[in-house]
């Protein structure tokens, strides 16, 4: 009979007895999805014209989710057969996958492929269709049964693509890598950037999405490791590896200090010792990453609350800009057909005023239907360039709707911008219906109470819970 060693004992302890305080977050959780979908249906729906935002709970996968991103050999792949207690994934230094693998523990082995995953609609990833077959093509989903893991059966796994040093992104690829990260990014609780000390942030894909996930204002979200630090053959080489990383991190931070790095390595990889090396650091580094991703299922509720945070907050960005717009379009409209309307109105009048005979007022009105006709088509096309005038000034009217903004009204913008161009380049700004007060303020109270009170019960929740 195969004996278990102490480690392999508690694992499966820990993953035979419930857990009372999890329990506790569960029932959290299940709460604040209720009250998410009300505030989805009740606030963010007649708001939403252009379907941007669709249902958020139905959108994304109903278990909390861990990402892992770096370069081919930065040591995603070992990490997760580490955590899990199985080889699950291929490891090496060349490429060993071309897509994304979403893996979590189950009763029994089992496999599906990208059509299926994104088919299912009880998985939550139906969303990504919208990517593209290629992304559909390259996407798995591997349930295995492992009796000793530490990892929560509840908690997907998402190994991503090693980065490349292109950063063509969709033509590399076949799709589009940075949107399909950011869409990974924004529904997972924890996200891991793995380098290592080969490549320490230097690849081209590694720096845009970096640049991407702090543009998508997801920094509280992930932290950054420095793997393999059981590899330096020096102190030096440790030194400039973990400089170089740091100097490319600025340039995309953009920030006075650099966030904190987590230097760690997995054990059981390298046979050679290196005891000039502080493994102790190390060590410590790699259990407070464990305890990250063991304790992530409890951030799952954050992370709603993080996603619909970042929806009020674009929408309302949107709905000021698109309504003010809307405004500045209606008025020249309502100008010109009124002074169209007005001239050929006066040359009736006057001509009746004038007692001209039925001989004289009959050319007149038919002149005027004649004018009424073409300046109709003229005003139609002058109001095509209003409007793309408008959209060309999309800047300047950003800055009179919310003068002297911070930067979460900026980034928001810098996110909705394209969209609203997009959306309107191809539609008449009067198909876009103006909001009506009770709709604005039941968006404003979701961002200044909803939500804060919502993030007041799952903290207090998780507090009590972690001292239960």
């Amino acid at each position: 009979m195969k004996r278990l060693s102490r480690l392999a004992l508690c694992r499966r302890a820990a993953s035979t007895v419930a857990d009372p305080k999890q329990a506790a977050v569960d029932a959290v959780t299940r709460d604040i999805e209720r009250k998410v979908e009300v505030l989805m249906k009740d606030t963010i729906a007649p708001l939403d014209y252009w379907g941007m935002y669709g249902d958020l709970l139905k959108n994304k996968p109903k278990q909390p989710m861990v990402l892992l991103i770096g370069n081919h050999s930065a040591g995603k792949s070992t990490f997760i057969n580490n955590l899990m207690g199985r080889e699950i994934q291929n490891t090496g230094t060349a490429p060993t996958d071309d897509g994304f693998t979403v893996i979590r523990r189950g009763d029994s082995d089992s496999d599906a492929d990208g059509p299926t995953l994104v088919g299912t609609p009880s998985y939550g990833f139906k969303d990504l269709e919208k990517m593209g077959p290629k992304l559909v093509n390259r996407l798995r989903y591997k349930v295995r049964k492992v009796e000793d893991s530490v990892c929560p059966e509840n908690l997907l796994i998402i190994d991503s693509p090693g980065m490349i040093g292109s950063a063509s992104g969709r033509e590399a690829r076949g799709y589009d890598f940075q949107k399909t990260m950011r869409w990974f990014a924004e529904r997972a609780d924890l996200i891991l950037l793995v380098f290592d000390p080969e490549n320490p942030g230097t690849t081209g894909e590694t720096l845009d999405v970096l640049q991407g996930l702090t543009h998508s204002n997801l920094e509280h979200k992930y932290d950054i490791i420095l793997n393999k630090a059981d590899t330096f053959d020096s102190v030096n080489e440790f030194a400039r590896a973990y400089g170089a990383l740091c100097w490319n991190l600025s340039k995309i931070l953009k920030t006075k200090d650099i966030p904190w790095v987590y230097t760690m390595y997995t054990p059981g990889v390298s046979d050679v010792k290196r005891d000039f090396l502080p493994f102790a650091e190390f060590d410590k580094s790699r259990e407070e990453i464990l305890n990250r991703v063991l304790n992530s299922p409890k951030m799952y509720p954050d992370t709603i609350l993080t996603v619909l945070q970042l929806i009020t907050r674009n929408l309302e960005v949107q709905t000021k800009v698109v309504s003010e717009m809307r405004r500045s379009y209606g008025k020249v409209r309502r100008n010109l057909y009124a002074a169209l309307i007005g001239t050929c109105a006066y040359a009736n009048i006057g001509c009746a005023l004038a007692g001209a005979g039925i001989a004289l007022q009959a050319p007149v009105a038919i002149a005027s239907c004649v004018a009424l006709a073409g300046g109709d088509y003229a005003i139609k096309r002058w109001l095509e360039t209003v409007q793309k005038a408008l959209l060309a000034d999309i800047d300047k009217t950003m800055d009179a709707c919310f003068p002297g903004c911070g930067e979460d009204i900026r980034m928001a913008y810098e996110h909705v911008k394209p969209i609203i161009i997009s959306n309107l380049e191809h539609r008449k700004l009067t198909s876009v219906p103006l909001p009506s007060n009770r709709q604005l303020n039941n968006l404003r109270h979701a961002i200044k109470t909803d939500i804060p009170e919502l993030r007041e019960y799952a903290s207090k929740v998780k507090v009590s819970a972690s001292k239960a």
